[in-house]
């Protein structure tokens, strides 16, 4: 796969983050077993969430809250097909974040894996009753 392509499947990927919970899109861009491993920020070594197919990946992306703003960093897009490493940012109204994806591709030009890395949050955030009321707020839960 050349750059141009691999930027193209990334803007797709946020595209389908930002309509939560299309299931066409979704299809379109992943591999039919294609897996998720969502890890919580930090220096995680074991997933906290597994999500395989595009019905648990349409799910997931469809609990993307309303006004998230998802983007990456072309000039971060490091490693050639199949296995690809970039930074995302996230922007909510009184939140800004981000953090890194590594991104594997089939054979067909597919979306086999993604690893979702956050970043540690920011030092505002640290005190772990801000964090976690600001995570719940986020995430659309209260405390």
């Amino acid at each position: 796969m050349d750059r141009e392509t691999i930027l193209a499947a990334l803007a797709r990927w946020v595209e389908i983050l930002t309509r939560r919970g299309d299931r066409d899109a979704v299809e379109g861009l992943f591999a039919e077993r294609a897996t998720i491993r969502r890890f919580e920020a930090g220096p995680a070594t074991e997933p906290v969430e597994i999500l395989e197919g595009w019905a648990a990946i349409t799910e997931w992306v469809g609990r993307t809250r309303e006004g998230m703003k998802f983007s990456f960093v072309k000039r971060s897009v490091r490693g050639t097909a199949p296995e690809i490493h970039v930074r995302y940012r996230l922007a909510f109204p009184d939140f800004k974040g981000g953090g890194r994806w590594r991104v594997w591709f089939d054979r067909e030009g597919m979306i086999a894996e993604i690893e979702h890395h956050p970043d540690v949050l920011a030092a505002r955030y640290t005190d772990p009753k801000v964090a976690l009321a600001h995570l719940a707020k986020i995430r659309g839960r209260r405390t």
